[in-house]
C-alpha cells in the first residue's frame, strides 16, 4: 500500500510540474499593452533654492512580455503635468506576481528622466535630464479574456543633478546644483493582452 501512495504523490508532482512548465511556456508568447491616467503630487527640491509641492495629472503608457506567470517586464513611458512643471521618464521595468489569480503586483523600473520648469523666478523656464527610479504595487481585475482593470499607486524619483536657469539673460546664465523630484501618483489604467 505504501508504494503505491509514494508513488501516486511522485506522479502528482511531476505531471504538476510538467503542467507549471508548460503554462509557464504559453504565457511566454503574450504580448500586452496598458494605458493608465491619474493624478499625483511632485515634490521639487534644489540645493540653493526652497523646495515646492504642486498637484498635476499623469499619464502613463507601457508594453512588454511575460516571463512566467509571476514576472512580467517591459517599458514604461509616464508623463506627469504640473502647473508650473512638466516631468516624464522612460522606464526599464518588471512587475512581480506573488500570486498567480494576479491580486497584487509589485513593479520597479530604472531609466532616464527629464524636467522642465516653468515660470521659475521671473517668467523663464529651467529643464534638465537625468536618472529615474520608479516603484509601484497594484492589482489586476479581469474584465474579459485578456482585458485587465488595474489601479496603480507609484513613486518615482529622479535624481536630475545641475539644471539651466533659462530665466536670466544668457550672458548672466546659472545653474541650479542639486535639482530633484519625487512624484507620488494614483491612476486606473486598462490592460490588453495580446
Amino acid at each position: 500500500m505504501k508504494p503505491a501512495i509514494l508513488l501516486a504523490l511522485v506522479m502528482s508532482l511531476v505531471t504538476g510540474q510538467a503542467r507549471a512548465q508548460y503554462d509557464d511556456d504559453s504565457l511566454r508568447h503574450v504580448v500586452w499593452v496598458s494605458v493608465t491616467a491619474g493624478g499625483g503630487v511632485a515634490h521639487l527640491t534644489c540645493d540653493t533654492c526652497r523646495n515646492a509641492s504642486e498637484g498635476g495629472m499623469d499619464l502613463i503608457f507601457a508594453m512588454g512580455g511575460v516571463r512566467s506567470a509571476h514576472i512580467r517586464y517591459g517599458v514604461t513611458l509616464d508623463m506627469y503635468e504640473g502647473q508650473r512643471s512638466t516631468f516624464g521618464s522612460a522606464t526599464l521595468s518588471v512587475s512581480y506576481y506573488p500570486w498567480q489569480d494576479r491580486s497584487l503586483f509589485l513593479e520597479g523600473g530604472f531609466g532616464g528622466a527629464f524636467s522642465c520648469f516653468r515660470a521659475y523666478q521671473g517668467g523663464g523656464s529651467a529643464s534638465a535630464s537625468g536618472i529615474a527610479l520608479v516603484g509601484a504595487v497594484g492589482t489586476d481585475i479581469r474584465l474579459q479574456p485578456r482585458v485587465y482593470f488595474k489601479p496603480r499607486i507609484a513613486m518615482s524619483y529622479a535624481a536630475i543633478g545641475d539644471v539651466a536657469d533659462n530665466s536670466v539673460p544668457s550672458s548672466a546664465s546659472t545653474r541650479r546644483p542639486g535639482w530633484g523630484q519625487t512624484v507620488l501618483s494614483f491612476g486606473i489604467g486598462v490592460q490588453w493582452e495580446y
